[in-house]
């Protein structure tokens, strides 16, 4: 059976990617949305941003084994965890390349969006660039935020999550840090009505283009473990200010 992510809510009719959307994916590769990877009796759940556009299943190729390795590291193995994407379509890939589909489309999302808030402007005077931008986004929406009813869905029996790199930690964090500033961070917040702890970490795709990554990330994952299990213990330092000779 055909998967849909519409029975979990997503809104593909809106979306650019979905069957009617302007930047849908035509000719050779055609939409195909994956489902999340779940399985019963799981408990930590590791959100990735898309599909690559030649996944077979969420987090699969060089990008899947790297993830395999970590987790192996990390003490787990990959069935033990749900692997949740933001969206369920992958990006449209160049003919030839298929490495920088994410940023060729965020640019030509924008390009849509500018075009349409100045159509906008020109044929109303009086509104204004907040207006006009709005109502872009609006007519342009962007593909995770489409999804989201779909992973808020997916997520609904998780309370801990791991984000895998910077476009899947800030969605769910708010805000738009780098994913070397957020990297072991220890979150608790409430992320569709259910308080949940979410701890971001490099993704897999950056690990293997920046090796150098590979031991914090592996830290990362497994200090993030340790905390869902309640196996991470910090003592809170004694603060001394201006210590006397005594006292050092």
């Amino acid at each position: 059976m055909t998967y849909d992510p519409r029975n979990q809510g997503a809104q593909c009719d809106r979306c650019p990617l979905g069957p009617g959307g302007c930047m849908a994916l035509k000719a050779r590769s055609r939409r195909r949305p994956l489902r999340a990877d779940i399985r019963a009796g799981q408990t930590v759940a590791l959100v990735t941003s898309a599909p690559a556009s030649d996944d077979d299943r969420i987090m699969s190729g060089r990008a899947g084994v790297e993830l395999h390795n970590q987790l192996s590291v990390a003490g787990t193995q990959r069935r033990n965890v749900a692997v949740i994407p933001l969206q369920s379509c992958a990006y449209p890939a160049g003919a030839r390349d298929s490495s920088g589909a994410a940023k060729r489309f965020e640019s030509r999302l924008k390009q849509l969006r500018k075009a349409h808030a100045a159509k906008l402007r020109a044929d109303n005077k009086k509104l204004s660039a907040t207006e006009a931008n709005s109502a872009a986004e609006e007519a342009y929406p962007h593909p995770i935020s489409c999804c989201r009813p779909r992973f808020e869905h997916d997520i609904r029996g998780f309370k801990n999550l791991i984000a895998l790199g910077k476009v899947a930690a800030n969605p769910l964090l708010g805000g738009n840090k780098s994913i070397d500033s957020l990297d072991g961070g220890m979150h608790e917040l409430e992320i569709a009505g259910i308080p949940r702890k979410v701890v971001p970490t490099f993704s897999p795709k950056l690990v293997l283009k920046r090796s150098s990554l590979r031991p914090s990330a592996h830290a990362t994952l497994a200090k993030a473990l340790r905390w869902f299990r309640g196996a991470l213990h910090w003592l809170e330092p004694d603060n001394l200010w201006q210590p006397s000779p005594a006292q050092l």
